[in-house]
């Protein structure tokens, strides 16, 4: 019985010590979205990702405001497996999402879309895919209100018949479509989704759209959301479809801060005599 009860204490430890070496909790979110550096930047994404928006919208007079949904959460991911917990450093990213319904004939529609987003600074992220232009997508994909083959007339301004399209374009801030360094992959993105009857356009909404039923938060152990403003895609464009042909949904994504991680120096073996070597910066004898 002694044995027994041996046998079972070194079961418990060995469980408790893989336990607590591997599953560990996720970083404490709330208190870093709590924390003031937090809460002035994500103001500042607040001021700035609303000023574009109104921007783009301002470009399209004939587009008609339906709503706008925001998303702001900051989260940590585990990025383990079975050798254990390991979760990712914290970081906080704001998704706020601007419908409009408009009329007319696609394909200047989607012309007036390309030229009001270029004129704002967006680049469309087309480097080794698709194209970079909602009119250039709609072409690629064999869509409706992309450019007509050649030889073939352009359409008549008089043929506002809807159509059936749905398709998007992710841009980026002024970086011809390539993120090479840090500070560029912090810019807003922007992301262009046009729709038709029945379809509803694609949104970065930063949550969960059910497809029958109201929006929910994303159910993660390590996300909190500071904000949570939302609107169903598919709610909204069935009630523009009423009055109006097309939705389009401007989302921008903006991850405005990050978790510092402390870098430790990389490892070097003792010298000869077995006294680590003097790393720069500290007191060496």
């Amino acid at each position: 019985m002694v044995a027994l009860g041996l046998v079972c204490a070194l079961l418990g430890y060995m469980w408790w010590d893989f336990d607590h070496r591997f599953h560990r909790p996720p970083p404490d979110v709330a208190a870093f979205a709590r924390a003031d550096a937090t809460r002035t930047a994500g103001a500042s994404a607040a001021r700035a990702d609303n000023a574009l928006l109104k921007k783009l919208s301002s470009a399209v007079p004939w587009a008609v405001p339906l709503g706008t949904s925001v998303a702001d959460s900051c989260t940590s991911v585990n990025q383990g497996s079975f050798g254990g917990d390991r979760w990712s450093p914290i970081s906080c990213t704001r998704s706020t999402v601007l419908y409009a319904a408009f009329d007319g004939e696609l394909h200047t529609r989607l012309r007036q879309l390309d030229t009001a987003i270029d004129t704002q600074g967006w680049a469309g992220t087309s480097s080794g895919g698709p194209p970079g232009t909602l009119t250039a997508m709609a072409t690629w994909m064999g869509q409706v209100g992309g450019d007509p083959p050649s030889g073939t007339a352009t359409p008549s301004p008089s043929a506002s018949a809807p159509k059936q399209i749905a398709l998007f374009v992710r841009y980026d801030r002024g970086s011809n479509g390539t993120l090479d360094t840090a500070a560029q992959r912090a810019q807003p993105r922007l992301q262009v989704g046009v729709a038709g009857r029945p379809y509803s356009p694609f949104a970065s909404t930063g949550d969960n759209q059910a497809l029958d039923g109201p929006p929910t938060r994303l159910a993660s152990e390590g996300t909190v959301y500071r904000a949570w403003h939302p609107l169903s895609t598919d709610a909204v464009a069935r009630s523009a479809y009423v009055s109006h042909h097309y939705v389009v949904a401007f989302s921008i994504t903006s991850a405005y801060i990050a978790e510092t991680v402390p870098t430790t120096p990389p490892y070097r073996p003792p010298t000869g005599n077995g006294v680590p070597p003097c790393y720069s910066g500290s007191h060496c004898p």
